[in-house]
């Protein structure tokens, strides 16, 4: 067993548990779901905070030594100004690749839960790969036919299957499949009043699946309000010392919308329920940054504190004046007391 069927089969378990609990209505089962990842995050995601804090404490220093070495493009002055600033990082105790490695180790997992929630014949009604790609062969009777092999079938599935679209295939015509010899009331019900989330949003408003383009919008919304509330929470004071040009600006704002823009691309082209899923997530950490802004917020400085330290970079070390301390000896006289 690889390890991405060891991060499977708990998380499949959890998914058909919570679709039995919600009585077959996946977009309840996802809430959950969605839920309990998050949870299970949690003590990565108090890590990836508190390292912030700790790099948030020292964005003003940071930014008073880069803003030192400004239009200074030389490498002496280069790698001057990049040994200050890891002289800082070492003496604070601060690392930058330790706020990276939470988010390193959550992407596969998530990616892998991408799999287990766009996958519900396999992982919700366990039907063997097989099964599913007969499925496939007979909904999509114009495709090239996907191998039946049991040793092909399941990487075969995974990569040219949608099973949530083959799902609607189904129910929108049960009796074409009959001769799988399957029961397809074990199927998750993919429907909240008269809209279909098991199919991509579009613009065809003649049908109550026009609703589904409220998902793209909504996803594009909250992560714009995440973008916010990052800016808003861990400040812009790195850019306003370091004195960004208008390019730097320019890009730093390209890279800032990416995410929603983004998120408004994908959540037009993924099923609905998925596009659902993204929204709960988002939701979800939008309320957790909340709360950990609440309990362990970001610290503030004032332009005393800034103006203080920045003094200091610029003092040089005085000389000691100690009255007490021994005047220095030429060595043309080191004789002398012999």
């Amino acid at each position: 067993m690889n390890l991405r069927e060891l991060i499977c089969v708990p998380f499949a378990w959890l998914l058909r548990t919570f679709n039995d609990w919600c009585d077959g209505h996946y977009i309840l089962t996802l809430l959950l779901f969605a839920i309990l990842v998050k949870i299970l995050m949690v003590p990565m995601s108090i890590k990836q905070q508190k390292n912030q804090i700790k790099g948030a404490k020292l964005r003003p220093k940071m930014a008073i030594i880069q803003k030192k070495y400004a239009g200074k493009n030389d490498q002496e002055s280069v790698m001057k100004m990049r040994q200050e600033l890891m002289d800082l990082q070492q003496r604070e105790g601060y690392s930058p690749l330790a706020g990276c490695l939470p988010m390193l180790i959550q992407l596969p997992i998530i990616m892998i839960l991408y799999e287990i929630i766009r996958s519900p014949l396999t992982y919700i009604c366990q039907w063997k790969p097989v099964v599913v790609a007969k499925l496939h062969n007979l909904a999509y009777p114009d495709k090239a036919p996907l191998s039946e092999a049991e040793d092909l079938a399941f990487n075969a599935i995974r990569k040219n299957v949608d099973q949530i679209d083959l799902i609607s295939k189904i129910n929108q015509n049960p009796e074409a499949f009959a001769e799988v010899g399957q029961d397809f009331s074990a199927i998750p019900d993919f429907t909240l009043g008269r809209v279909n989330f098991g199919v991509k949003p579009s613009f065809d408003f003649s049908t109550p699946n026009a609703w589904l383009l409220l998902i793209p919008i909504l996803t594009f919304a909250l992560a714009v309000v995440t973008m916010k509330l990052s800016k808003k929470f861990n400040g812009n004071l790195q850019q306003e010392l370091a004195g960004q040009t208008a390019d730097q600006q320019m890009s730093s704002s390209i890279m800032e919308w990416s995410m929603p823009i983004m998120s408004l691309v994908f959540g037009y082209i993924l099923n609905g329920h998925l596009g659902v899923y993204w929204i709960y997530q988002s939701v979800i950490s939008i309320g957790q940054m909340l709360l950990f802004h609440k309990i362990w917020p970001m610290p503030t400085f004032t332009p005393e504190e800034i103006r203080a330290y920045e003094k200091s970079l610029k003092q040089r070390p005085k000389p000691n004046t100690d009255p007490n301390r021994p005047k220095p000896r030429s060595l043309h006289h080191i004789d002398d007391d012999d």
